[in-house]
């Protein structure tokens, strides 16, 4: 196992107790049978919301608190594994191999289900070797309504949840900022994990359905509840799993193109707005990449209309489990497609890691997401005016998606106390400076600032910082500028 723990300094935090030292936001799968247990369900199928939203607190407190130093890439709530018995219930079912199956849901439910039109759709496990009964696993008919009215009670707690406010992290104490936010705050982005195996958006077990409106209904559940959060889609990625169900093709389409943002409908009674749904891919250092979009749907090629996503919404991957092998695919991979974020270490035992594989991680993670450069800094302040200038670049492969940086003027006397704090995102909107990844050339956006100021402040030093508006991470980092002990980059005095 690699002993490398040197960290990447990109973004503002970076968790080194974990093998996501390198990552500045965490991955967490929550199962849906974590969140709904049988103790849920109470008589004539009724669930108790009381009980979700205790079970809820019961399992995010645990991190989504004061103590966090990160933000969260939640993917909730799958109701099928591939490749693990964990977290499963093993149930009897006369269909199964052996009489046997494997759920992911609590065993009340699952009788519900079985006695209802819709019952649970007998499916294999991606990876039948670490099952050791059966590969027989239960996948979720989506037609049923209980399993409708399931996720839609458990959206709606959650979010309910998300509201609830907190004492901020405060990673760094001397900012303007306020010291309260709300436990959604420290969310980057939400998976929709509800549909295939890890919530990964495999629909080769729907060969049966004849429209794709019962998987549309439950994404538009998460657009209905948590329209307010970066939503990413369960998009495909599992290479040769793709859907062969040309019915399903409208989904796969509605994935890539639906918007939402608002509690507005269109005709066709789905939710609209400004914000599309970013895309999960699996497999990052493939040869073909978005294989898995090859479809063509209504006179259009999907795999061209994901090359685009990068524009408005991220693109998070997840590495192919060969990380000690695929070092040029995957870069080639962040670079053509703009990743924006990467489950890295997924499938990988962390005591199988070699220096080799830690070294392509640190590759990786130089080139993931937002990577700002300042240049030709200049600033001071003379008889009562401040005068301010710099360009700035954004040489990494995504834009910020979210408004979390509040670019400020820090002015610091010669004891170094702060006698002056200008906000300047009027000026500097980080989400409109262009990428020069791949473009051949450096995209430079020129930065003036001319403010007038008390007089006592002339020959003071001036300082460039970015901060979190939450008061959530510690200040942002410039790549190419060494900052003092606060987070800030000096512009002169």
């Amino acid at each position: 196992m690699s002993g490398d723990k040197s960290l990447v300094k990109k973004v503002a935090n970076i968790k080194e107790d974990t093998p996501y030292y390198f990552s500045a936001n965490t991955f967490k799968s929550i199962y849906l049978n974590e969140i709904l247990t049988n103790d849920c369900i109470i008589r004539n199928n009724v669930l108790d919301r009381e009980k979700i939203y205790k079970n809820i607190k019961q399992y995010f407190d645990t991190f989504l608190n004061r103590k966090s130093k990160t933000r969260y890439i939640l993917r909730i709530f799958p109701n099928n594994e591939g490749n693990s018995t964990q977290k499963a219930f093993l149930v009897n079912n006369s269909k199964a191999e052996n009489n046997k199956m494997y759920i992911w849901l609590p065993t009340k439910m699952y009788d519900i289900m079985e006695k209802s039109q819709y019952p649970v759709i007998q499916g294999k496990a991606i990876y039948p070797k670490y099952f050791k009964i059966t590969s027989n696993v239960g996948i979720v008919d989506y037609r049923n309504q209980f399993v409708y009215n399931v996720y839609n009670t458990v959206l709606e707690q959650f979010a309910l949840y998300l509201q609830e406010e907190i004492e901020a992290p405060r990673l760094n104490s001397d900012t303007d900022m306020p010291h309260r936010c709300k436990r959604g705050d420290l969310i980057y982005c939400i998976e929709m994990g509800f549909v295939g195996s890890w919530g990964e958006g495999i629909t080769k077990e729907y060969m049966d359905y004849s429209d794709s409106e019962p998987l549309i209904n439950i994404a538009e559940l998460y657009k209905k509840h948590l329209s307010s959060f970066l939503l990413i889609a369960p998009s495909y990625g599992m290479r040769k799993n793709k859907t062969t169900n040309p019915a399903l093709y409208p989904f796969q389409y509605y994935l890539l193109t639906t918007t939402y943002g608002s509690s507005k409908k269109d005709k066709q009674g789905l939710f609209y707005g400004k914000k599309e749904f970013g895309l999960f891919m699996d497999h990052l250092g493939s040869k073909d990449y978005l294989h898995d979009f090859d479809i063509e749907y209504q006179g259009k090629n999907l795999k061209e209309i994901a090359k685009e996503k990068y524009k408005k919404a991220p693109f998070i991957g997840e590495n192919n489990g060969q990380f000690n092998s695929e070092k040029e695919l995957i870069l080639q991979n962040i670079n053509e497609y703009n990743i924006s974020l990467a489950d890295l270490w997924s499938a990988i035992p962390v005591d199988s890691i070699t220096d080799h594989a830690a070294s392509v991680w640190k590759a990786a993670a130089n080139q993931l997401g937002y990577a700002f450069y300042i240049t030709r800094q200049k600033g001071n302040i003379k008889k009562g005016t401040l005068k301010v200038s710099f360009f700035i670049s954004n040489k990494g492969s995504a834009i910020p998606y979210q408004n979390y940086w509040l670019p400020q003027l820090v002015v610091r006397d010669k004891n170094n106390k702060i006698q002056k704090i200008i906000n300047i995102d009027k000026e500097l909107n980080l989400s409109r400076i262009p990428l020069s990844l791949n473009q051949g050339i450096t995209f430079n956006t020129a930065i003036n600032i001319r403010k007038e100021v008390p007089k006592s402040l002339n020959g003071m030093q001036i300082f460039l910082r970015f901060v979190d508006k939450k008061h959530i991470n510690e200040n942002m980092f410039i790549l190419n500028k060494k900052r003092n002990q606060h987070g800030e980059y000096l512009l002169g005095v």
